[in-house]
């Protein structure tokens, strides 16, 4: 009889402490559900990308062209700033350390990866390449990564 008694006193304890295990038991699921969301919306969150890109000039350039046409690459990349839609910053290096085995180095940061692409088809983008780098240059590597 007395284990009994222990067991429905149990029960009336358990079912007169019921509404706040229900409440306990909805903030728990609030609580996982919050951290999911955030979570994804972690994860969604569109990385910033850095676009770099180095240049080799051609060698057939005279040394006195190459100054002129490393500061037209530099003034004109340069100029892209504000006109291209996601384009946070951009920077061209013309002046490299004799260590260097290139002549040029562009160093651009984007909103996203949807904004590199829109860059690199940007009208004023190609005007500047088409105009100012690619006839130019023989060699170039790129590396673009995402970044926080």
């Amino acid at each position: 009889m007395g284990k009994g008694h222990t067991t429905a006193g149990n029960a009336m304890i358990l079912l007169g402490n019921l509404p706040d295990l229900w409440y306990d038991y909805n903030n728990l699921l609030d609580n996982v559900q919050n951290d999911k969301q955030n979570r994804y919306k972690k994860e969604r969150k569109k990385a910033m990308v850095k676009h770099i890109i180095l240049w080799k000039l051609r060698e057939n350039i005279p040394s006195e062209e190459k100054i002129m046409v490393k500061k037209n690459i530099k003034e004109n990349l340069e100029s892209l700033s504000g006109k291209v839609p996601g384009l946070m910053e951009i920077t061209v290096q013309t002046d490299p350390l004799p260590s260097s085995n290139a002549d040029v180095m562009l160093d651009c940061t984007l909103e996203h990866r949807e904004a590199l692409a829109g860059y690199q088809i940007h009208p004023e983008h190609v005007r500047v390449a088409d105009t100012y780098v690619r006839p130019y240059t023989e060699v170039r590597m790129c590396m673009d990564y995402e970044t926080e």
